[in-house]
């Protein structure tokens, strides 16, 4: 039987395996999470529209990749998003998004569509709707056990009380929220519930 030359050898050891279509999917899915989860966070500092289409761009490719897992959370950074800059029908249709997602027991952006939901509520002067978006946020977040989605429901509490002029009722709630911010070291949550804080002392006054 003929031996292979030395350069058959060198030939066959610089032959790369190919990449499994496995991993190349679960790489493209944690490239497409970290973007989205960059691009919102571009979008709370700033507020620009390109971060919320970023959002939506990564969230777009998941779908027909038959990724499932997770995309609640894409949805309610888009719900909160879009209900913030004034997209009200967009806004729903991520809410809805993410809550259809609780189904399959993906939590991750539930309350906070709830909170988006519950905020555009309160800006139609629906007492109602807003407090039961509030009570589905709190249920969300206690099956989750996240305490800081909690704190998160407090806040947007008491911003609905502050649009409604009711400094009584905020008040406990900013105080709730900001101690539990504080706790878990929620740098841009404080942030928030400083600014509410200082609305809420020119209600008050």
């Amino acid at each position: 039987m003929k031996n292979c030359s030395e350069s058959e050898k060198r030939s066959d050891a610089n032959i790369q395996p190919l990449p499994n279509v496995l991993d190349l999917k679960n790489e493209r899915k944690n490239e497409s999470r970290g973007r989205a989860a960059g691009a919102y966070a571009r979008w709370m500092i700033s507020g620009e529209p390109a971060a919320l289409q970023a959002i939506q761009d990564a969230s777009d490719w998941l779908a027909p990749n038959g990724i499932t897992l997770f995309r609640s959370l894409n949805h309610g950074w888009l719900a909160e998003g879009f209900a913030r800059s004034g997209r009200t029908e967009a806004a729903r249709q991520h809410a809805a998004g993410a809550l259809q997602r609780l189904r399959a027991h993906d939590l991750m952006g539930g309350a906070m569509a709830c909170r988006a939901m519950a905020r555009l509520s309160a800006e139609q002067a629906n007492p109602l709707a807003t407090e039961r978006w509030l009570a589905r946020a709190d249920r969300v977040a206690r099956r989750r056990g996240a305490a800081h989605e909690l704190a998160s429901n407090r806040l947007c509490e008491a911003q609905v009380m502050a649009t409604h002029g009711d400094a009584a009722r905020a008040t406990p709630l900013l105080h709730a929220a900001q101690a539990e911010f504080a706790r878990l070291g929620m740098a841009w949550h404080q942030a928030e519930a400083e600014a509410l804080a200082q609305r809420i002392s020119t209600i008050s006054r």
